[in-house]
């Protein structure tokens, strides 16, 4: 169960369906857990045995700090799942606090993390970078991310400068202009009531904190008090709905975004089949293969459906998804969806130009790339173009979809091609619908379904859908601000 279910749960039907609409502030529920989960007993070690567990041990640790339990929090989080499944950034905000207070430990725990798996081991790794390098307080910068760390931060310390930080973000709530500033206020403010509630410690901090605040922020901190957080989370919507139906805060021009939320649901079943002839099918993969790879750029959204994870073997199928901004020959701007969180949870980012890479981890780090730059070469068109030159085509036909044509070309291959990099287990035959824009003839979606072998010789569906448009979009980009280098040094 996701961290948003867990809220979900104890919320009304309408509340429920709006929570999960708003995943611009899912992050900031893993602070949301039932009062009930915060009697942890500080004579005995908890048993972590669920997200829920952790989540609740976490945001309790401040109140009776126990060092000795740490380790088994840092299994917990691998065994669990958690940091695929929760903010990052929160994790963080934790642990550099953790370190910072336990100097003496880190040796020790080091051992431990060493033997985690790499994305639990990466984030305790910056944890440890980001303690080394003077804490999260010692971090400038204002986004939704960085909120995440200060929450970490205080439910491992207590320390109210951590919610002084919140509260100083509230000055950003008025913004309508940077869509990132706009962030820091809105979720520091939904985040602060929703906390101030349940929370005596919070709530003494921020009013404190309002006693020297400017009139703007004592009236926001007076309005975050009485309200209700779910009425501050609608409104918060609405800015941003309004923000962008007047043309801001849409990112990408608002037709490729159309055109992307289009190719969504592009399929034969949503699709109406033309009784046009496909007179030369090879003729219309060749151009497709040459007109999209000499295509300068473009942006892309990829989604995979696996059901071989072993942690998440309750669930039916494991969805990820990428949204994908590319620059040949080597610039890629990617986020990372999915998981526990849904298919619109944020969960990764990082930028990659050329040997340089930077990861997104409520700030942005200089990395090595490690992991994630490697999927880079998976996310572009060209894996499907040696199938559109060199195999014939099963079938072809004109599909007619939300005003315009595509054609609609099916391979049946055993040669995976570049696919075979999305898991080692893949076997083939492999099936693959290549869909092309009949006007452009670029490559507008490909689609591939094949099969994974487990172990025991069980094998399961594996398939993949990626839409792609705004091709020659003149995209930037660029190198983020970087606040924290690989080994924590402060830029």
């Amino acid at each position: 169960m996701s961290l948003a279910e867990i809220v979900m749960k104890h919320e009304s039907g309408a509340s429920r369906k709006e929570s999960v609409k708003f995943r611009l502030f899912l992050p900031l529920l893993a602070y949301l857990l039932l009062p009930a989960l915060a009697s942890i007993a500080a004579s005995t070690p908890p048993d972590l045995n669920t997200r829920d567990d952790v989540g609740a041990f976490m945001m309790t640790y401040y109140l009776q700090p126990r060092p000795d339990l740490i380790a088994g929090l840092i299994d917990a989080l691998h065994l669990t799942g958690f940091v695929q499944k929760t903010a990052v950034s929160s994790v963080i905000g934790f642990f550099s606090e953790i370190f910072a207070a336990n100097p003496d430990r880190i040796p020790n725990w080091q051992v431990l993390i060493a033997k985690q798996d790499q994305q639990t081991k990466a984030a305790l790794d910056r944890a440890l970078a980001v303690s080394k390098a003077g804490g999260v307080l010692n971090i400038d910068g204002h986004s939704a991310e960085l909120n995440d760390d200060y929450w970490g931060a205080f439910f491992a310390s207590g320390n109210p400068k951590f919610v002084n930080k919140l509260v100083d973000q509230l000055k950003f709530f008025d913004e309508r202009d940077d869509f990132n500033l706009f962030m820091a206020g809105g979720t520091a403010m939904w985040s602060l009531a929703s906390n101030a509630q349940s929370r005596p410690g919070v709530r003494t901090a921020i009013e404190k904190a309002k006693l020297t605040a400017d009139k703007r922020t004592q009236d926001l901190i007076t309005e975050l008090l009485a309200q209700d957080p779910e009425r501050i989370k609608q409104e918060l919507m609405e800015i941003i709905n309004k923000q962008k139906q007047t043309g801001k805060w849409g990112g990408r021009p608002k037709e490729f975004e159309l055109v992307l939320q289009g190719l969504r649901t592009l399929s034969t079943r949503s699709a109406s089949k033309g009784s046009e002839d496909v007179s030369d099918p090879k003729k219309i993969a060749l151009r497709c293969a040459q007109e999209t790879e000499k295509a300068p750029s473009y942006i892309s959204e990829l989604a995979i459906r696996d059901r071989t994870q072993k942690e998440l073997a309750s669930r039916d199928y494991v969805r990820l998804a990428w949204r994908i901004d590319f620059v040949r020959p080597d610039r890629y701007h990617v986020i990372q969806k999915g998981w526990g969180g849904g298919p619109d949870y944020v969960y990764d980012e990082w930028v990659t130009l050329g040997s340089e890479h930077y990861d997104n981890v409520g700030v942005w780090m200089k990395s090595d790339g490690t992991g994630r730059a490697k999927l880079n070469p998976r996310f572009r068109a060209d894996k499907y173009l040696p199938m559109l030159r060199t195999e014939e085509p099963k079938s072809a036909a004109v599909y007619h979809h939300l005003g315009r044509l595509y054609y609609l070309l099916e391979y049946e291959s055993a040669d995976l091609g570049d696919f075979a990099n999305f898991s080692e287990s893949l076997i083939g035959p492999a099936h693959f619908r290549i869909w092309i824009d009949s006007e452009t003839g670029l490559l507008a979606k490909g689609e591939f379904a094949a099969r994974n072998k487990e172990p025991a010789g069980k094998e399961t569906p594996f398939e993949l859908e990626q839409a792609f448009a705004g091709y020659g979009l003149d995209i930037q980009i660029k190198a983020p601000q970087v606040q924290l280098g690989p080994e924590g040094s402060k830029k």
